[in-house]
Order: structure tokens, then C-alpha cells, then sequence
């Protein structure tokens, strides 16, 4: 169901290029039986995988054909949740307010085009969960490859199993329809015929956002802000474009005061200043424009490589026109380009034209799940922040308002090895005559800091001799 519904919306985009895809339940038809409530599940993460191909995804809670829910006035209780329901809310449970992470499945075929097993990860609260379809009529084992390394650790396992075909139980409204099963270190199996939840894994650490490497929280001007705040060797840049009334810089009721980068609370503290008469503090798409990007560059001139791992913004909307859906992507550059993170339509909060600057949707947006997430030395990203959802009619004060927009990540240390002045890898007599050359000038240099004192000076000669002597 998930290749053929990907495949479907592939064709339809070929031969309508700029028209959306919306999906509703019309024209949904499917048994009640387990081979249905299964394909719905595969169909919609096929969904969930190609936010590029679908821009609405719509399904009523109650559905005369193939309802979520069923009424039976002679029954106690006399509202229960049918399997179709139970799966619509065991996906819910694990993509709503989660991040997909980059996973690739591989699968021998039921037919053809047809993977018994299906999977995908997400960063839910900062931990990994699975979610995993087995839609053949036998067990499935399943090999977990985390950040590249085969996972042999503890996990909890919650499966929604079907004795046959054609099983299709019913669950009361607020009964968990997933059962804990036993999980068994080092090896995962899937129950035929079954969709499985699997988190708990102690190897992979809670999402933390390191360093601060780039950042925006006062704004020189609305097409192409300057930085205000960067690490060592790195220079940033902005540019953004609008599709209605051009970002501004004048509207200090939009400025964020909470000093933190999205959720990130690390340091240098973001700007806190706001307010009426302020300007240059944000950034504001007026008058319900229809949408507007930011993009913003960074490149690495140091020597080392940096791990990026997160992006994080402050936004809300002075009324609810502005442009309030959102997406993020990486749209050049040396990390794994794409989407990262698509929003629901009107996902940033509106106050409804009371302003307040504290009342920012504080945004942090995890890039633990690409494959490629390093910035190498010498190289450039451009992350693209796309606003839309505006509804292009003028009114005036219907305004979105961004700002504190920071980029996080770990530089790595370069490993130093003292008394190697020649950085030849090896410490020998060869190292002596460019020693001496450095004390001579008073340049610096951390192999010749044989002291580690920070600088490199007649102190270091005896440590320089020491570690000769040590060889």
C-alpha cells in the first residue's frame, strides 16, 4: 500500500506538476479484517515519508463505510474503537509532535513490490521509537542498525497483533490496543501479521543540543540580516523573499524576551529586548502575506569538522491570516539535503491581536536523523525556512513575527600532539629546529605549548625536553 500509494502520487505530480495532492476518505474502501487495517497503516507512512508529494491528509473520526469509531445502543459501553480506529491511534501516539529520522528498510517481498515488513523512526522526546509493520502471516526478525552500529541492547517492545486475516477486534475508547511483549536483548522479532512500537533503547542518548554556532536574534535589516551571533571561523548569512509584503525589521512587538534559541537555553542568551518602538529586534511578514522564506547559510573556515545537531527559531502570529504553517529543509550544501520538518497548516500560535513578547511558540528542530549532518572544514549549508498558509488578502495587522533563529553543534577537537612541531605525527630531534624557530617569533602553537599554558615561551623548554627524553 505504501509503494503503491507513493507511486500514484508520483504519476499524478508528473502530469500536474504545481496542482497539491489532498486525500480525503472518499473513494476509501476496505475490509474489516487485518490485511485492511494493516495497509492502512503502510499507506499512511507513505504519507508520513513524502510530505512532498501530499499537502493534505484527511480522514473523519466517523466514516459511514469505515468507521474509527462504532455506536451499538444495545451494547455496554455503547461506544468502542474499531481496529481501523485503534490503528489511526496507535500512529498518532508515535508521529504527532515527533521528527523522522532518516531509515532505510530492507525486506524479502510478499509479491512483488510488496515489502513483508515496513518500518520508521522517529525522535519522540528526545528517544528513538520504531514503528514497524509485519504484514506477512509469519514471524519477522528484525536487525536494528542505530547511527550505523548494529543495536544489541535493551528496548521494550508493544505489539497490535491479529490472530488471522481476517481478525478485526474492537477496543473500548481509552483502552491501549498495543500489548507489551518480551523483548529480548540483541534480537527483535515481529509477530506475524502485526504492527509493532519498539522504544526504550539505552544505548541512544537523550536529544541534547551542544554549542551555539550561528545565530540571529537582533536583525540589520529584513532582506539580508547580518549574523549577530557567531562561534570561531564560521561566517553566516540570511536572505529572504516574501510573496506579498516584504520582511521588515520595524515592529518591536515581536521580538522574543525569553533569551533562548527556540528550546535551546545554551549560550550566549538570545536578545530580550522588545516591545513598542523597538526595531531591528525580529523579524515580521505583515498584513496576512501569503508566505515568505529566510535562508540561512553557514560556512566552516576553521580546520575542524562541526556536527550540527539542531536548528531553532521563536515564532508567533500578532492574528490568526499571517502565514503560520511552516517548513524546514536543508536546500544545499554539504549535509543530506531535503525536508526536516514539515508543520500542520497554522501550526504557529496566534494571539489573536493581543501581543505579548513572551508568547513565541519556541521551536527546536532535532538533526540527529540525518545521515549526513557534519560540516566539514571549508564547507557551506543553507537551511530554508518556509512560511505559508497566509491568506493574501490584505488585512492589516495579521503579522508573523520570528526571531532568536540559532544553529546547533559540536565542533570537534583536533587532537594535539605536544612537542610534534613539525606535524610530521611523530615527536623526534627533527621537532627541535622549528621549537626554537616558534620561541624566536613568539607565534603560537598548541604542539610547541609543551606546558599547556597557553602560550609558548621560554617555560616550555623544559617540557618540550622532558617528553624528547620520554621517547
Amino acid at each position: 500500500a505504501r509503494t503503491q500509494m507513493i507511486a500514484t502520487g508520483e504519476l499524478i505530480r508528473s502530469q500536474f506538476p504545481n496542482k497539491p495532492i489532498w486525500l480525503s476518505e472518499w473513494s476509501v474502501d476496505a475490509g474489516q479484517n487485518a490485511i485492511s487495517a494493516l495497509g492502512l497503516s503502510d499507506t499512511y507512512l507513505g504519507i508520513i515519508d513524502r510530505p512532498d508529494l501530499f499537502e493534505s491528509a484527511e480522514y473523519f473520526q466517523i466514516h459511514n463505510h469505515d468507521p474509527m469509531v462504532i455506536y451499538d445502543k444495545a451494547a455496554n459501553p455503547k461506544y468502542v474503537k474499531t481496529t481501523r480506529g485503534a490503528v489511526f491511534d496507535t500512529l498518532r501516539n508515535v508521529f504527532v509532535d515527533s521528527e523522522l529520522v532518516s531509515t532505510t528498510t530492507t525486506s524479502s517481498e510478499i509479491v512483488t513490490g510488496i515489502d513483508a515488513v515496513t518500518a520508521q523512526a522517529v525522535l519522540k522526546n528526545g528517544e528513538v521509537v520504531i514503528y514497524a509493520i509485519n504484514k506477512s502471516p509469519v514471524s519477522a526478525d528484525l536487525s536494528l542498525d542505530i547511527d550505523s552500529s548494529p543495536y544489541s541492547g535493551n528496548y521494550v517492545h508493544e505489539v497490535l497483533q491479529f490472530s488471522s486475516i481476517d481478525d478485526f477486534p474492537t477496543f473500548d475508547l481509552v483502552e491501549n490496543p498495543l500489548t507489551t511483549v518480551a523483548a529480548t536483548p540483541g534480537s527483535v522479532t515481529l509477530p506475524p501479521l502485526s504492527i509493532s512500537v519498539l522504544s526504550g533503547f539505552n544505548q541512544v542518548p537523550p536529544l541534547g543540543y551542544d554549542t551555539l554556532i550561528a545565530g540571529w536574534d537582533t536583525w540589520s535589516n529584513g532582506a539580508n540580516p547580518a549574523a549577530s551571533v557567531t562561534v570561531a571561523d564560521i561566517t553566516a548569512t540570511a536572505a529572504t523573499t516574501s510573496e506579498g509584503s516584504n520582511w521588515h525589521v520595524g515592529d518591536g512587538r515581536g521580538a522574543s524576551s525569553d533569551g533562548s534559541w527556540g528550546t535551546f537555553e545554551g549560550a550566549p542568551t538570545a536578545s530580550a529586548v522588545g516591545g513598542e518602538g523597538v526595531t531591528q529586534e525580529n523579524l515580521e511578514l505583515s498584513n496576512a502575506t501569503t508566505g515568505g522564506t529566510i535562508t540561512f547559510t553557514i560556512t566552516n573556515n576553521g580546520a575542524s569538522d562541526i556536527d550540527l545537531d539542531g536548528f531553532h527559531f521563536d515564532a508567533y502570529a500578532f492574528r490568526p491570516k499571517a502565514a503560520r504553517a511552516y517548513e524546514l529543509s536543508i536546500s544545499s550544501g554539504g549535509l543530506t539535503n531535503g525536508p526536516i520538518y514539515t508543520s500542520a497548516d497554522d501550526e504557529v500560535a496566534s494571539v489573536s491581536g493581543s501581543w505579548d513578547n513572551n508568547a513565541h511558540d519556541d521551536i527546536s528542530h532535532s538533526l540527529a536523523g540525518l545521515e549526513d549532518r557534519t560540516l566539514e572544514s571549508g564547507a557551506t549549508v543553507s537551511f530554508l525556512l518556509s512560511f505559508s498558509s497566509g491568506d493574501g488578502d490584505g488585512s492589516g495587522g495579521h503579522d508573523l513575527w520570528v526571531d532568536n533563529v540559532g544553529v546547533t553543534g559540536t565542533v570537534a577537537t583536533a587532537t594535539v600532539l605536544l612537542g610534534d612541531v613539525n606535524l610530521d605525527q611523530t615527536v623526534d630531534f627533527s621537532d627541535i629546529a622549528p621549537f626554537i624557530a616558534l620561541l624566536q617569533s613568539g607565534t603560537f602553537q598548541a604542539e610547541a605549548d609543551c606546558d599547556e599554558s597557553g602560550v609558548v615561551d621560554f617555560s616550555d623548554i623544559a617540557a618540550f625536553i622532558a617528553i624528547l627524553i620520554g621517547l
